[in-house]
């Protein structure tokens, strides 16, 4: 006859514990978190990449290793866009791929160009705007939880219990 050890049992309650926390996650905390998650890493790839823009304007030498850096940051913002299920979004996942292939290897910004995809700074910076807009309508069309329903009927009556206490009168009233 096997038995669980003592030492396993607070790890198999923990796991359950976790694994009841993450069922009642509501998806729209999911979904912010992911769109919070995306902002994170287009904004380190926007801002890496128009500082590293701005100092070759200004007479910099290319910088090889600093380039595999910006397609390493424009990979990673694609990967974060992955997991938000959104056609548009898609598109910006695919943008940022090219973005960061692209510095790697420029044929790969040549061909996409060529086919029309836009992934300039600014049209990035656009995308990131789509992106709060996106963010900010998938927020909006969420329900309320479920606990503010019946918060909402817990406060309401005990207002009116409040208010129906034969205490609660004043010394006016009687």
């Amino acid at each position: 006859m096997s038995t669980i050890s003592t030492s396993e049992e607070p790890g198999a309650r923990l796991q359950e514990a976790l694994t009841s926390w993450a069922t009642h996650l509501a998806p729209t905390e999911i979904q912010d978190s992911r769109y919070q998650a995306a902002f994170e890493a287009i904004d380190r790839a926007l801002v890496a990449t128009i500082r590293y823009m701005e100092g070759r304007k200004a007479g910099k030498p290319q910088d090889q290793n600093h380039e595999w850096r910006l397609t390493e940051l424009w990979m990673e913002a694609s990967r974060a866009l992955s997991p938000i299920d959104d056609p548009e979004v898609a598109k910006v996942a695919d943008a940022c791929t090219v973005k960061g292939l692209g510095w790697t290897d420029p044929k790969v910004w040549e061909a996409a160009e060529r086919k029309g995809l836009k992934i300039g700074v600014q049209d990035m910076q656009g995308a990131r705007m789509l992106l709060n807009r996106k963010r900010g309508i998938s927020v909006s069309t969420s329900r309320a939880p479920a606990w503010f329903r019946i918060a909402g009927v817990c406060v309401a009556a005990v207002t009116v219990l409040f208010l129906m206490w034969p205490g609660a009168r004043t010394s006016e009233e009687e």
